[in-house]
């Protein structure tokens, strides 16, 4: 394992209100690590590197490791211990017909229930994203640091008004986990991503409180990004059988 470069990852993953432990850095850090794609899929966890480059001990490293195994990111084989979860287009579209479940009822939720603040919180994170979304750039393999944040903050901010804590938590894991897919695609693709009004069409639909509408934009915005996602990767697969 090469020595790993945290410089730049708290804008992604800090919360300056909040105290973290040791662990619970050690695990936002690595789980940064693992949706970029820096740790690869099925690359060994080593104690002793990880240790060394972290400051951690040994038993607040497997605290964090024992996290990300429980979001699907990390796994641990008896005798081998913990590696980076492995992708597949199967687990892509696993995850992608959970997501069609529940962001629609994250999104109806938060429809029904939000008010002028979280409407006004919409259109200020969309300001942000918008600007970034049009200045960056469409060359094969760039997937910007700050368009992930405010892509995920875009998406997150449609749904923040849904009042159900569980259906929140485990919408937030899914959609982190197709985030590692959009990440790994990115730097794999040969071709320029194209831009679309995707994103403007929902956020207006929902402002406008058309649950139906929305949820339709979503599922198609969904199944759209998976269908291009699972292209890419299977034609890095393709090209890996050829080499």
């Amino acid at each position: 394992m090469t020595s790993l470069d945290f410089s730049g990852i708290s804008t992604a993953v800090d919360q300056p209100e909040t105290k973290l432990t040791v662990a619970d850095d050690a695990y936002r850090k690595l789980r940064v690590l693992i949706l970029q794609g820096t740790l690869q899929p099925g690359q060994k966890l080593k104690f002793e590197v990880l240790q060394q480059e972290l400051g951690l001990s040994a038993s607040s490293l497997r605290e964090a490791f024992m996290k990300l195994v429980n979001e699907g990111l990390v796994q641990l084989a008896q005798r081998r211990g913990f590696s980076v979860a492995p992708i597949s287009i199967e687990e892509l579209k696993d995850i992608t017909r959970l997501r069609k479940i529940l962001e629609p009822l994250a999104l109806r939720d938060a429809i029904e229930h939000g008010d002028d603040a979280w409407e006004a919180q919409i259109l200020a994170t969309w300001h942000r994203f918008s600007k970034i979304d049009t200045a960056q750039s469409d060359a094969p393999g760039i997937l910007d640091d700050q368009w992930s944040y405010w892509h995920r903050a875009f998406h997150e901010s449609l749904v923040a008004a849904c009042p159900s804590k569980k259906t929140m938590q485990f919408r937030a894991v899914l959609f982190e986990q197709s985030e590692r897919y959009r990440a790994l695609s990115a730097a794999r693709r040969t071709k320029p991503r194209k831009k679309s009004d995707e994103h403007r069409k929902l956020m207006e639909a929902v402002l406008a409180r058309d649950s139906d509408k929305a949820e339709a934009l979503m599922i198609k915005h969904m199944a759209l990004t998976s269908n291009f996602l699972a292209n890419v990767l299977d034609a890095t697969q393709d090209s890996g059988k050829d080499n």
